[in-house]
């Protein structure tokens, strides 16, 4: 007997499987005690976010020592300890119909731009210390420490606002050539940037000065990273670039050969780049080196002493030695589009965009292992010469000319209602970036 294809039955099965699909429980994202142990882990603790609905999605997720920061469209933000899953505390900030940026996180506060509002919370509690309009359209999310916020725009320059100022005036903009669209960090050398354009730089914590700045006229398109004494920078022409905190100058550079398009992951003595062609490289952290190289890899997790965890291609758990590259293990996984890049220490943190979050260890390790490095003395530069005169000043050797403040930008102008500084702050006269 012939059988006959019957389109409107077809099309009622399938829609009756995507409504099943997006029906499924969260628990169906959870991964069985048994199945974890068949691969060595156990998990330590499960959790969900509450997304309020089905229209609620998650924006963004971070860790910073030891808390999970989770970011949802409606506007709220999650603080959760990373160890026990236990929820710290849940902020409403800003306006839901307002597009939120990823968060900058410091020692003692968080920072996010909520529509052209910068919001300034803190840590502990959630609580808003402050906020500010910002006079630029956010690029990407801020960077924050004990001194300022530096918040990205659309028009290329970086708005830094006052941390312990009673008005939180805008100390500076900085600019450099291109726009910045991945997130700025800030690091012990300073705040790290690059941008589209291809240039990279690091100033002061307190924006006072420029530290260095280089060219590479590739798009820097993931934020770098900053570990100890070092700052690694990923560039769109395929090199990892590494800076030493003690003069700020690059210590080595090694040539992937693809773009690396998220940032460096430094652990122990390798740093670890990933690229667009799906290679990740072990790297010396001493030399810049190449140790081995892994295939087919798209995201790094997390790494113990013997084993790095990472998803391939196929969104598979791959398992990898963290001796030679080989491919120890592969594990089909539910989608988590959220799991967590974890230099910080050994756990396996996975999200999924259901807001099921589960946190995996090896077996044996109830104590995690912490990668961080300890907070060495502010960074003091070597001095530079005084220069002959007021309007004679000598380049320094294979670098750009400084960053410059760029006070009369015209930009979105803000809604009805709200008025932007009348004047900006970054003047010649008071600008530590001005060119003679």
């Amino acid at each position: 007997m012939q059988s006959k294809f019957v389109p409107g039955l077809a099309f009622l099965v399938l829609a009756c499987v995507s409504q099943f699909a997006a029906a499924q429980p969260a628990s169906s994202w959870l991964i069985p005690q048994t199945e974890a142990a068949r691969i060595g882990l156990k998990r330590a603790w499960f959790g969900s976010v509450d997304l309020q609905g089905n229209r609620t999605k998650l924006i963004d997720v971070k860790l910073d020592n030891n808390t999970l920061f989770v970011q949802t469209s409606a506007a709220t933000t999650q603080a959760i300890d990373s160890e026990t899953g236990r929820v710290i505390w849940v902020a409403k900030v800003g306006d839901s119909r307002q597009p939120c940026t990823p968060l900058g996180v410091s020692d003692a506060r968080v920072a996010l731009v909520n529509g052209t509002t910068l919001y300034v919370l803190d840590r502990k509690t959630g609580q808003v210390e402050w906020t500010k309009r910002l006079t630029g359209t956010p690029a990407c999310g801020p960077a924050i420490n004990e001194f300022a916020v530096f918040c990205p725009t659309m028009s290329g320059r970086i708005e830094v606002y006052a941390i312990d100022d009673a008005t939180h005036q805008n100390l500076t903009n900085l600019r450099i050539n291109g726009r910045t669209e991945a997130q700025p960090v800030s690091t012990e050398m300073g705040i790290a940037w690059g941008t589209m354009a291809g240039d990279l730089a690091v100033c002061k914590a307190d924006a006072s000065e420029m530290l260095f700045r280089h060219a590479t006229k590739f798009p820097i398109v993931a934020s770098p990273t900053g570990r100890g004494r070092e700052v690694y920078f990923g560039s769109g022409s395929g090199y990892l670039l590494a800076y030493d905190k003690s003069d700020g100058r690059e210590r080595w550079t090694f040539a992937a050969g693809s773009p690396i398009v998220q940032s460096p992951v430094p652990i122990a003595d390798s740093v670890y780049a990933l690229c667009e062609d799906l290679t990740m490289f072990q790297v010396s952290a001493a030399t810049g080196k190449q140790t081995w190289d892994a295939q087919g890899i798209r995201k790094f997790l997390a790494a113990s002493p013997t084993r790095l965890y990472t998803l391939d291609s196929l969104n598979r758990l791959a398992i990898l030695d963290s001796q030679s590259g080989a491919r120890l293990s592969t594990v089909s996984l539910p989608r988590y589009p959220f799991a967590i890049s974890n230099s910080q220490n050994d756990r396996l943190i996975l999200v999924s965009d259901t807001g099921l979050i589960q946190s995996l260890h090896e077996i044996g390790r109830e104590q995690p292992l912490d990668y961080r490095v300890p907070k060495e003395a502010p960074l003091e530069m070597p001095e530079k010469p005084a220069p002959p005169t007021p309007r004679e000043v000598p380049a320094a050797t294979g670098t750009v000319p400084p960053a410059v403040a760029d006070p009369k930008i015209e930009e979105t102008v803000p809604p009805s209602g709200e008025t932007p500084p009348a004047t900006d702050p970054a003047t010649p006269e008071n600008d530590p970036f001005k060119t003679p």
